[in-house]
C-alpha cells in the first residue's frame, strides 16, 4: 500500500526581498493598490509584509501499481493570534482622540480562524475540484498533470493515478501568503467634533501552517510538515503642516517584521492547535475580517487619552 511520512517531505519556506513597512499615502495621493476613498478622502497607512514562499517535493513510495487516485495533498493554516487597532489624535487635547479596535469583542470574538483563499460563500464550491471533501485546505484544489508540479498550494492526484515501476511518486507544491492592511489617516471624532489624525496603531498576526494528505475522499487528514510564522507592524505617527501625516521616530515597542519558526515533523505539539488544524466547522478569517471591519469597536473623547491597548 502506498505511503507517505514526514521523511518523505523536503519543505523549504523562505521570505522574499518584499519591504516589511508602513507606507504612508497622504490624501489625495494616487495609489492603484489602495481603496479609492481612502486615498482621496483621508489618506491611508498601507501596512506591507513581504511574501512567505513555501516548497515541498512530497514523495509517495508504495508497490507498483498502487492506486493514489484523488490523493490530496497541500497546506492547511490557521490564524491563532490577532491584534487589530488604531489611536487618532487631535491637534490639541480638546480635539480629543478615537480609538478603534477590530480584533476584541463585540468586533471580533476570540479563538482560531481557518485561513483560505477560497471563498467561504456557497461560490467557493465552484473554485474547486468537487466531491473530494470539505474546503480546509489553503487553496483550491489544481488537478496535476503528468509534471505532477502544483503552482498553487493544494493538489489532487488524477483518477487512476498509481505508483510507477520505480516506486516512488514525486509531488511538488508551493505555497504563498503576503498579507497586508490599510487604515485611514484621519477619523472624525463625533464627541469633540473635530478631525483627529493617526497618532498610532499595532497590527499582527500569528499563523500555524502544516503541510498534509488526504489519502482518498473520506480518508483522515494526515500532517506532514509543520511550522509557524507571524507578521507586526507596530509604529507611531505625527502631524505635519497642513493635513500631511508621518511615521514619527521609532519608539519603545515600535516593529515592523516577519518570523518563520524552524520545522517540525507530523504536525503540532500544541494540542488545541493541533485539533483546530482539521475542524471544519472553524470560521473563515475573510468572513471573520469583514464582519470586524463593518461593526469595530470605537471610543471616542473630548481628550487625549491613553487608551488600553491590550485585550
Amino acid at each position: 500500500m502506498a505511503s507517505i511520512s514526514p521523511k518523505d517531505v523536503v519543505l523549504s519556506v523562505v521570505k522574499n526581498n518584499d519591504p516589511s513597512d508602513i507606507n504612508v499615502i497622504q490624501p489625495g495621493g494616487p495609489d492603484p493598490n489602495a481603496p479609492l476613498t481612502k486615498t482621496l478622502l483621508s489618506g491611508a497607512a498601507q501596512l506591507r509584509s513581504p511574501e512567505i514562499e513555501a516548497r515541498a517535493t512530497v514523495t509517495v513510495r508504495g508497490t507498483a501499481g498502487d492506486d493514489v487516485g484523488l490523493w490530496r495533498l497541500g497546506f492547511i493554516q490557521l490564524k491563532y493570534i490577532t491584534s487589530d487597532w488604531v489611536h487618532y489624535r487631535g491637534e490639541k487635547d480638546e480635539e480629543g482622540s478615537v480609538f478603534l479596535a477590530m480584533d476584541r469583542p463585540p468586533s471580533r470574538q476570540p479563538g482560531y480562524c481557518r485561513d483560505t483563499v477560497a471563498s467561504d460563500t456557497i461560490g467557493g464550491v465552484f473554485q474547486r475540484l468537487p466531491f473530494v471533501g470539505p474546503i480546509i485546505f489553503y487553496h483550491g484544489e489544481q488537478g496535476l498533470d503528468a509534471s505532477m508540479f502544483a503552482d498553487l498550494s493544494t493538489a489532487v492526484l488524477p483518477l487512476g493515478a498509481v505508483v510507477p515501476p520505480s516506486g516512488q511518486l514525486d509531488v511538488r507544491l508551493r505555497f504563498t501568503d503576503q498579507p497586508q492592511r490599510f487604515y485611514d489617516l484621519r477619523k472624525v471624532n463625533n464627541k469633540a467634533t473635530s478631525f483627529n489624525h493617526m497618532y498610532s496603531l499595532m497590527n499582527s498576526a500569528a499563523f500555524a501552517t502544516v503541510l498534509a494528505v488526504q489519502k482518498g475522499p473520506g480518508k483522515p487528514i494526515e500532517a506532514l510538515k509543520y511550522f509557524q510564522w507571524n507578521v507586526r507592524w507596530r509604529a507611531h505617527f505625527e502631524r505635519q503642516a497642513g493635513l500631511t501625516v508621518l511615521k514619527a521616530p521609532k519608539q519603545s515597542g515600535d516593529v515592523t517584521d516577519m518570523n518563520i519558526s524552524h520545522q517540525i515533523n507530523g504536525g503540532p505539539i500544541d494540542v488545541s492547535i493541533r485539533a483546530a488544524l482539521l475542524d471544519t466547522s472553524l470560521p473563515h478569517c475573510n468572513a471573520v475580517i469583514r464582519e470586524a471591519y463593518k461593526k469595530p469597536v470605537l471610543l471616542e473623547s473630548k481628550h487625549w487619552e491613553d487608551w488600553k491597548v491590550t485585550h
